[in-house]
């Protein structure tokens, strides 16, 4: 999904349309967002699935809860004036935003492995 976005999001710059008034515009910091975002979905549904194998609705409702915390909390940001720089697309915010982007592919990096790790032990107690 994030890549898939990625040719909309420069397409947009180029056509300098004006920034979203509902929420977060696909920047940088967006991107670095979404990975910490994917990142602790897939940590809480994979290692709650994989306790039993079954109920992937409770593991699913289990990792949303967690993921709309911080929806809400990351766009909260975009109102805050001191982080305004979160919402921009200007060159100079762009490089502002950089450290949200590594951190998180850094959380994508650890988090999925672990979530790997941690469901591959859980499914071989359950598997029959």
């Amino acid at each position: 999904q994030l890549l898939f976005s990625i040719p909309f999001t420069l397409s947009r710059n180029a056509m300098n349309i004006a920034n979203n008034p509902v929420g977060l515009d696909a920047t940088v910091a967006w991107y670095g967002f979404g990975f910490i975002l994917y990142a602790v979905f897939d940590l809480v549904f994979l290692t709650a699935f994989y306790k039993s194998g079954y109920k992937v609705g409770k593991s699913f409702t289990l990792a949303a809860i967690p993921m709309v915390f911080l929806m809400i909390a990351i766009e909260a940001t975009s109102y805050i004036p001191a982080l305004v720089w979160i919402d921009s697309c200007q060159p100079e915010h762009l490089l502002t935003q950089l450290p949200i982007l590594m951190v998180g592919i850094v959380c994508y990096g650890v988090l999925v492995p672990l979530a790997y790790r941690i469901s591959v032990k859980r499914f071989e107690k359950v598997d029959l």
